[in-house]
């Protein structure tokens, strides 16, 4: 697996200079949102006192578990401008309301149509600089 350089949450700080509506979502349980192939999902496997088992979903701690993430998350939100991911958030920022609110219902279409969930609690929808 090749390793990807993730995010820098700095960039994004920096490139957001000027912008006036920022929104962040926070995927419930990241990881656990990407299901894993049938070779993968053998790697995965593991044995306990009471038998063996097998992840279905990416695993948290997994050596390569970040990585695939991020690349996984990169390609979810590829071709939606101003937005970007810093391990399971995403944040969409724009300089006008308009554009933010249809790059903001670009990325919760993908959501839905992907079957991932958000967590509520920690997500942030309109905040102004």
């Amino acid at each position: 697996m090749r390793t990807r350089q993730a995010p820098i949450f700095e960039d994004f700080i920096r490139e957001s200079k000027g912008c006036k509506v920022f929104s962040n979502l926070d995927l419930n349980r990241g990881y656990h949102q990407f299901f894993l192939d049938e070779q993968s999902r053998r790697i995965m496997t593991f044995s306990t006192p009471w038998g063996n088992y097998r992840y279905k979903r990416l695993a948290f701690g997994g050596l390569n578990s970040q990585d695939l993430f991020d690349a996984e998350i990169a390609k979810f939100i590829s071709g939606i401008p101003r937005v970007l991911n810093n391990r399971d958030d995403i944040m969409i920022d724009r300089l006008d309301w308009k554009g933010h609110n249809k790059n903001l219902q670009a990325v919760l279409q993908r959501i839905d149509d992907h079957n991932f969930t958000l967590r509520k609690e920690k997500c942030e929808f309109w905040k102004r600089a």
